[in-house]
């Protein structure tokens, strides 16, 4: 029973310091051994990494205005 509790807490997110810290382990190694991985963890995480580069990309990208599309200005009622 001491895999799951370990598993649960670094997929919910909870930093493997504190993790470690809550189930007792007193080093590393141990914590390694009852948090075990498979490829869907692997998997998850790759999946997590591509999100948050696409949030950026999009966050980073200029907005088109539909009134104003490329890079024309408009000065007054002139498009540039």
């Amino acid at each position: 029973m001491k895999r799951t509790p370990v598993r649960n807490m670094v997929r919910a997110g909870i930093p493997e310091k504190v993790a470690t810290k809550i189930s007792g382990h007193k080093t590393r190694s141990v914590f390694d051994r009852y948090n075990i991985m498979n490829e869907d963890d692997l998997k998850h995480a790759c999946e997590s990494v591509s999100r948050l580069h696409e949030e950026r990309r999009e966050a980073t990208e200029p907005a088109q205005d539909e009134h104003n599309p490329g890079n024309n200005m408009v000065i007054g009622n002139v498009v540039t």
